[in-house]
């Protein structure tokens, strides 16, 4: 997995089970290569992203960076009464 600026890239090889002897007729998951690519936006903090893998479910954490995380801003009033 490759994270470059905005785009995130998952490459992945999935290699046809050898079982000695037998004959495949049909397979239904093919074997080979694959490549995916994603644009993650901006605001993700891309020196924090992880992956893991278990149980055949691919999982990936992108974290937003703290720049871009929502805040409140607190308004003052020229206008307000003090006591």
């Amino acid at each position: 997995m490759d994270v470059d600026g905005q785009l995130l890239t998952i490459r992945a090889q999935r290699t046809a089970p050898r079982t000695e002897g037998a004959k495949w007729l049909v397979q239904e998951r093919p074997a080979g290569t694959y490549l995916r690519q994603f644009s993650i936006g901006e605001g993700v903090d891309s020196a924090n992203v992880s992956a893991s893998y278990d149980d055949g479910v691919l999982s990936l954490v992108i974290p937003v960076s703290e720049k871009a995380k929502p805040r409140k801003i607190h308004v003052l009033s020229q206008h307000s009464t003090q006591e």
